[in-house]
């Protein structure tokens, strides 16, 4: 009768349904959660992470060192804190099934999808009416516009999924990155692709698909960062000038403006000024 009643309520305007979003905390109100000892941008980026959801935060302030330590790294999606972690394994992913748990560890390796991609993504277990149930919550994934064509996780939910089976299952790991690096490079989403291939441990596989992605086009634009974990020799400038040239211009913007001179005048050499490039 209670149901019924709210049910009746909301249909006739007298009572509105606030979802999670409206609770999201704002940059000033994440800074008073984390307290001072954060700078301006370190709560920006905290807030970003935690997706304003002030449980998270105060997780985070709780645990400052860990937060403080992964915060030295480049990319958001790194950023994993043990007592947020605990709280999505005791909270969050308690009841789901095995089966349930799997699924939402493998959609996080690819962190942004939409129908057409979870029709060709192997060995899933899930439907997109699944999906929908669990936007429902407003929490763990959430339509990335009003469109609510492409869905997106709550990024410290997804980190700790990705870390997870990173750690329980590798190999699932890589071939998630490859496939959507490949995938979303087909379906010309090119700096989607470059995400997902510096992620991808084999250097020669990931440095074929962000040449074929415009390499440093994306990079001097809002691309991502083209940081491979090995720099690519002079040797195989010719084969990914976009790619090599990226690579320079990401050191020098890391302030290791020696080392690009060193490897880009040894790369003019070896190309003849950059005249002999592999088509």
């Amino acid at each position: 009768r209670v149901l019924f009643r709210s049910h009746d309520a909301r249909q006739r305007g007298l009572l509105n349904v606030l979802a999670a979003s409206h609770f999201r905390m704002n940059d000033e109100e994440a800074t008073q959660i984390l307290g001072e000892q954060w700078l301006p941008i370190e709560c920006e980026r905290l807030n970003r992470f935690a997706g304003g959801w002030a449980t998270g935060l105060r997780l985070l302030a709780n645990e400052a060192s860990a937060a403080r330590q992964q915060l030295k790294s480049n990319d958001d999606s790194t950023l994993y804190v043990p007592q947020l972690g605990d709280y999505f394994a005791d909270v969050l992913c308690a009841d789901l099934t095995s089966s349930n748990m799997q699924t939402l560890m493998d959609l996080s390796v690819i962190n942004r999808f939409n129908a057409s991609l979870l029709m060709d993504l192997p060995d899933l277990a899930c439907d997109w009416e699944q999906i929908r149930r669990w936007t429902e919550s407003d929490v763990l994934l959430n339509y990335e516009d009003n469109t609510r064509d492409w869905v997106i996780f709550q990024p410290a939910f997804g980190c700790y999924l990705r870390h997870r089976l990173r750690q329980r299952r590798p190999e699932r790991y890589t071939a998630l990155k490859q496939f959507a690096a490949n995938w979303f490079g087909q379906q010309g989403f090119q700096a989607e692709a470059v995400r997902h291939a510096v992620g991808i441990r084999e250097m020669m596989d990931a440095a074929r698909i962000i040449e074929q992605a415009g390499g440093i086009t994306l990079d001097v634009r809002n691309g991502p960062e083209v940081s491979l974990e090995s720099m690519l020799p002079a040797s195989l400038a010719a084969e990914f000038p976009l790619l090599f040239l990226g690579q320079i211009y990401h050191r020098i913007r890391h302030g290791k403006q020696h080392s690009a001179k060193r490897i880009f005048d040894e790369a003019r050499v070896l190309t003849e000024d950059f005249t002999r490039i592999n088509d």
